[in-house]
């Protein structure tokens, strides 16, 4: 376990880490009497207050249980939706365009989207991380806003390609991101805040590691969890105190990519779980546990998952959970559920599914309210870029039958899913929304509906602009919109 005193002189307190939780236990009649309070205001005001029916979409797969499903109250288009693009503004990178899910946020009946991409490997305000402001009822970047007259911040760093998911705090109005290559000599990551409101940019904390943040930024209370990747010594993963300014450091067996901290609790104890790259020609790859708070950085569970099955290959997902399981895939082919009350004993119970033969997955599980887990899957072999997206049912994981979503373009991004149920269980359809990484990358949206005899219809696909390219990230969604963006840093949205 490492640990870094950035200010203070304090360590990260389990306590303090898990703020929301304490916060929501003290005081208990106190604390009753105002929530039943806020309540019955909130019941009050809710038919002339707009915004209270959406719940934005601040983080990597709208949530922290990282179930990629959407609102109820926020229905996106389930017909053919009115499409239009734009173009981030600035210069473009040499390589790397939008690659990381947009966080969108409404306020009074307007909904923001808040979009992370590259400036190129210039340090300052000519290059750098860029984050814009689109109001998507407009289709148009917030004039204004931000540290450069084009409408956007640079928000430091000399980068080509970003990976990492920022975290929207909506109570805070701040955007938590991270940021590689932040001093002169390159040799530095670290993480700013973005204001909501004015686009000003704050440093964080910067980091002595010329590895790449690489994973989406998870909360918890008040820290946040995000994992750095190098092809041979980038092995680190950070839970930064935002009270404190502490860091505290996990050191793995490889690097962290796309592998995004999950909270998970056992016997009252919160701990944070993530994967890991193999360490040994697809062998020995991790799933991770450690506390939260101050003990972070401790081996509580170091699961090698090659024990489970021969060469799994690299997590390369984020893990998402329901009450009981968590799920991830791995690049061997793979589809992972682990039961959450296990993950500490000496051989915890992992469930898998192979999925469609030949193929890779670095898709977070999409969990649906249908009962359904949507993973995408992909081969790049050859200079091709073919895959496509499968369900594999929740309620007979080991054994239901697999079915095919769609069939075609290679899908590296995880899905997202709206679910409309009326009356009986066979009335219940999910629309599945994901994109394709294909030099003609798309936004699709597929209906599975009866989900006792699944029968699948292909809804929409939005073809993009005459420029349009790889879309490596998915979908993010709020107040009946959907997003996405591709390599050429055009930013589409549908209504």
């Amino acid at each position: 376990m490492g640990k870094i005193i950035n200010r203070n002189n304090v360590f990260c307190s389990a306590l303090r880490c898990k703020t929301e939780k304490s916060n929501s236990c003290s005081g208990s009649l106190r604390a009753v009497s105002v929530a039943l309070m806020l309540a019955l205001l909130i019941g009050v005001f809710s038919m002339v207050m707009a915004s209270v029916a959406y719940a934005s979409w601040p983080e990597y797969q709208g949530g922290a249980s990282r179930t990629g499903s959407i609102n109820p109250r926020a229905q996106p288009p389930i017909t053919t939706p009115i499409a239009t693009s734009i173009t981030l503004p600035g210069a473009a990178p040499a390589l790397g365009g939008i690659s990381v899910e947009a966080l969108l946020e409404t306020v009074n009946d307007t909904t923001y989207a808040y979009v992370q991409y590259p400036g190129g490997a210039v340090v300052g305000t000519g290059g750098g991380t860029r984050i814009a402001k689109v109001n998507l009822n407009t289709s148009s970047i917030v004039s204004g806003w931000g540290n450069s007259a084009l409408g956007y911040s640079t928000m430091g760093g000399a980068s080509s390609f970003e990976l990492a998911t920022p975290y929207l705090d909506l109570t805070k109005g701040l955007i938590y991101a991270g940021i590689n290559n932040m001093s002169t000599s390159l040799l530095s990551c670290g993480i700013v805040s973005v204001n909501t409101g004015t686009g000003a940019v704050t440093s964080l904390v910067v980091l002595n590691n010329t590895a790449q943040i690489n994973t989406p930024i998870t909360k918890y209370g008040d820290c946040l969890y995000f994992g750095t990747y190098t092809s041979t010594t980038g092995n680190m993963y950070y839970q930064y105190d935002l009270l404190t300014g502490v860091v505290n450091t996990f050191t793995g067996a490889r690097g962290f990519y796309w592998a995004g901290a999950q909270i998970v609790n056992i016997n009252g104890a919160d701990y944070i779980a993530f994967g890991s790259d193999a360490a040994v020609n697809g062998n020995h790859s991790y799933l991770y546990l450690t506390p939260a708070g101050a003990n972070f950085g401790t081996h509580s569970n170091d699961i090698n998952i090659s024990n489970y099955v021969t060469s799994p290959g690299n997590v390369r997902s984020s893990i998402s959970k329901d009450d009981a399981y968590i799920y991830f895939t791995s690049q061997g082919g793979y589809l992972w559920r682990g039961t959450i009350s296990t993950l500490l004993n000496g051989t915890p119970t992992l469930n898998v599914r192979t999925l469609p033969s030949g193929y890779s997955s670095t898709s977070t599980p999409t969990i649906s309210g249908n009962s359904y887990i949507y993973v995408g899957y992909y081969s790049l072999s050859g200079g091709g870029g073919s895959g496509g997206v499968v369900a594999v049912p929740q309620n007979n994981f080991t054994t239901g039958p697999m079915v095919t979503i769609y069939s075609g373009d290679a899908v590296q991004a995880s899905p997202i899913v709206y679910n409309i149920t009326a009356g009986l269980p066979t009335n219940s359809k999910d629309f599945i929304y994901f994109t394709t990484n294909t030099r003609d990358g798309r936004g699709y949206c597929y209906s599975l509906a009866n989900p006792n005899s699944p029968s699948i219809a292909k809804i929409w696909n939005n073809t993009g602009v005459s420029n349009n390219s790889y879309a490596l990230q998915g979908f993010a969604s709020d107040n009946g919109f959907l997003v996405y963006g591709d390599d050429t840093r055009n930013l589409y949205i549908m209504k």
